[in-house]
């Protein structure tokens, strides 16, 4: 899941810290491939409960999600209509891509459908104390990553980058820029022959988010 899906499901929150857990895990991965967050809530300070309760989350929606039936159908489909659209560049990579662009366009198609949204999830982040955010880490023993972490993570609030999303041709450069920084390729599409196939892939997707998040929610009830 993508960052504003995992806020989704807990949307609206009052705890700011909850939520900057949420997507901490993903901010973490992407400062350093081994920066990598474990969960231990019994050697947990009490400061630190809401942050770890929001990886915790994390963890938990994620593999209801990719576990789903419905991960692999809608990845299997919007493989198909890459297909079709004969986005023959990516491959043998053309499932990982695929797997971006469900997670991301869920989160343009949560955007359109509830304009708040992003200003919300935002706002929580920048009421989160970054001291508490570096003192969480420093307890996780990830000391090493903490310079690498700053530097990443004020640009993740500073830029908003998530709002690109619903401009025109951002969510394309966007799965991109993703894909190519993962894969360390360097793949270029047809600027028009790409927003086909992105188009194609929001109609494709638009009447199955509801029941996406349904049914990742019931999981979480029943975990509960």
């Amino acid at each position: 899941m993508n960052y504003l899906s995992h806020y989704y499901l807990f949307y609206p929150t009052e705890k700011p810290a909850f939520v900057t857990g949420l997507i901490l895990p993903d901010i973490t991965r992407t400062t350093h491939k081994k920066f990598r967050l474990k969960v231990n809530f019994d050697e947990l300070p009490t400061i630190f409960k809401e942050l770890e309760e929001g990886v915790h989350h994390h963890f938990k929606t994620d593999l209801i999600f990719h576990k789903a039936s419905f991960f692999k159908e809608h990845t299997a489909a919007i493989k198909g209509i890459a297909k079709q659209q004969q986005l023959d560049a990516f491959n043998k990579y053309l499932f990982f891509f695929a797997h971006l662009v469900f997670e991301m366009m869920i989160d343009k198609i949560l955007m359109k459908q509830h304009p708040t949204l992003v200003d919300s999830f935002y706002t929580c982040l920048l009421n989160t104390d970054r001291q508490l955010i570096e003192k969480y880490l420093h307890h996780k023993n990830k000391n090493q990553y903490l310079n690498q972490f700053n530097t990443l993570y004020t640009l993740f609030l500073e830029r908003q980058f998530l709002r690109n999303y619903i401009k025109p041709n951002g969510l394309e450069k966007a799965v991109l820029y993703v894909f190519n920084q993962t894969t360390k390729l360097n793949i270029t599409i047809d600027a028009i022959q790409l927003s086909n196939f992105f188009k194609a892939t929001e109609l494709y997707l638009q009447p199955f988010v509801e029941h996406i998040f349904s049914t990742v929610q019931k999981q979480l009830n029943h975990q509960a």
